[in-house]
């Protein structure tokens, strides 16, 4: 469920080309639009029956976005009154721009409509350190005997958490799962996230062709860090 959410949000948005205001119209921000300028920057969890969930979005105060609970990124602005837009990398040209109305706004929640998805956001208390600190790490080997391994990693609510594969076998990665769902939506070597809900994460290690594994096996060095 949490993973169609993610790619109705992030990759079935159809291309409509915001406009981005020239200077003059820059000069004329209606009052609601310099409103949402205000409100917007700050982490924002889309609701989900009334509880908080890792799916959201980072809106910084330069203009970039940072998906929540993913490790993709964008853009955003405001465009009008009552209305941003959000723009998406796909790849390394093409990009995927939705607009939202906002249909109501207060300093910690947001109703707003895009032409495929309606949610309400609700905004997390977030503050980011300056330095990455080791919140766990682990060492180990995969062989053609134990071809996978799977970690508990205590993670904190309202956290910047990266996550670090080292290995000199190209085809080891890992997959992060919540409590609620998966985070990576396919095997990594390295993942950064805000993380709304904290709790018991699994992170799995495997590699991508286990056949290829030998007898004394591939070694690894994976960390986990806190910001």
């Amino acid at each position: 469920m949490r993973t169609k959410k993610i790619f109705s949000i992030l990759l079935l948005w159809v291309l409509i080309g915001c406009s981005v205001p020239n200077h003059s119209e820059e000069n004329n921000v209606t009052r609601t639009s310099l409103r949402l300028e205000q409100v917007l920057p700050g982490v924002w969890s889309i609701d989900s029956a009334g509880q908080l969930t890792n799916t959201g979005f980072y809106f910084r105060d330069d203009g970039s976005v940072e998906f929540t609970g993913t490790d993709k990124s964008g853009r955003w602005l405001v465009i009008g009154d009552d209305q941003f837009c959000i723009s998406l990398m796909n790849g390394s040209t093409d990009t995927l721009t939705e607009s939202f109305a906002v249909d109501s706004v207060t300093a910690d929640r947001l109703a707003v409509k895009g032409r495929e998805v309606a949610f309400l956001l609700r905004k997390v208390p977030y503050g980011e350190g300056i330095e990455q600190n080791v919140l766990s790490g682990f060492m180990g080997r995969l062989t053609r005997v134990v071809s996978e391994k799977n970690y508990t990693v205590s993670i904190p609510s309202s956290k910047k958490i990266t996550i670090e594969l080292k290995s000199q076998d190209p085809a080891l990665a890992f997959e992060l799962l919540s409590p609620s769902g998966p985070m990576t939506l396919t095997p990594v070597r390295s993942w950064s996230s805000v993380v709304i809900l904290g709790g018991e994460f699994s992170l799995k290690i495997k590699s991508s062709d286990p056949s290829r594994l030998t007898a004394d096996g591939s070694e690894f060095d994976v960390k986990v860090f806190v910001q």
